[in-house]
């Protein structure tokens, strides 16, 4: 299992996926936890969310990458048409 170094306080768990035609399960991590953990060492909330989305949620390195989820109510996210 690969984990995001760093941030082992934003882990909440596993989740069985399929990549590539194959099942894995992959870390699953808390985004809003590692913008916190960011922000604590100086970054603003924007270079946080960026620096998140860029390097974290854009990096995959294999079958094994770690997902994270973001936290939002069923408002919330009609708002946003997702």
């Amino acid at each position: 299992m690969l984990t995001i170094d760093g941030h082992d306080n934003a882990f909440i768990g596993m989740a069985c996926i399929w990549r590539d035609k194959q099942r894995v399960e992959v870390a699953v991590y808390s985004g809003d936890v590692i913008v916190s953990n960011l922000m604590a060492q100086g970054m603003s909330e924007a270079d946080a969310i960026e620096y998140t989305a860029f390097n974290i949620e854009g990096a995959y390195v294999g079958l094994d990458t770690p997902v994270v989820v973001w936290t939002f109510n069923l408002e919330e996210v009609k708002e946003l048409h997702i």
